[in-house]
């Protein structure tokens, strides 16, 4: 019985594949966080740097724009105020046969390619009454925009202009008609740039 005893104690036991199976997957899913955790980390990292890139090139492009209209209101806009707008002031005064005065242009900014401010900023801008046709108009400031976003759709520059606060006398003529409507008058106050129609 003693030996018998000796054989069944010196029998190998059987490997617990089971348990190895289970380690090898635990060790898998580690690996596999591990690895998501560090392409995680380089997907913020790249993140971080972009942005950083971006905000980079951004400020240097708003320094860049406003050093220049800086120096196109210093040196520039004095020039184009004493030599184009009387030029400009005699057109408009040519064809619209009234006064005109566009005083001066307080202000140029290349910023104005983004729509966010004005490109030109002018005044105060009066137009006086014509020789028949009496209508007065007064503006303290106006302001000439850009929109980029509509200049791209329609392939074209596209400018609007705002004005501050306008004033506007109107004159009623004959016939109690107002810029010749509903009934135009004898001469036509219709036209309003009558200066062109005696060119024509």
């Amino acid at each position: 019985q003693a030996s018998v005893s000796g054989d069944d104690d010196a029998q190998p036991q059987p490997a617990d594949e089971p348990d190895m199976r289970t380690g090898f997957m635990r060790r898998c899913q580690e690996l596999a966080q591990i690895g998501a955790a560090f392409a995680q980390a380089a997907l913020s990292a790249v993140a971080v740097t972009w942005r950083d890139w971006r905000a980079k090139v951004v400020v240097v492009l708003a320094v860049l724009l406003g050093f220049i209209s800086a120096l196109l209101n210093a040196f520039f806009l004095p020039m184009l105020n004493t030599t184009l707008l009387p030029v400009a002031e005699k057109i408009a005064a040519d064809a619209t046969l009234r006064q005109v005065s566009l005083r001066r242009l307080r202000s140029a900014s290349l910023g104005g390619i983004t729509g966010l401010m004005p490109l030109v900023r002018a005044g105060p801008v009066s137009i006086g009454p014509g020789p028949v046709e009496k209508t007065r108009l007064a503006i303290p400031e106006l302001s000439l925009y850009f929109d980029p976003l509509a200049s791209v759709l329609a392939r074209k520059a596209v400018l609007s202009l705002h004005l501050d606060e306008p004033e506007v006398l109107l004159s009623q003529g004959d016939a109690y008609s107002w810029l010749g409507y509903p009934d135009d008058t004898e001469p036509s106050t219709r036209d309003l740039l009558p200066g062109l129609t005696k060119q024509q």
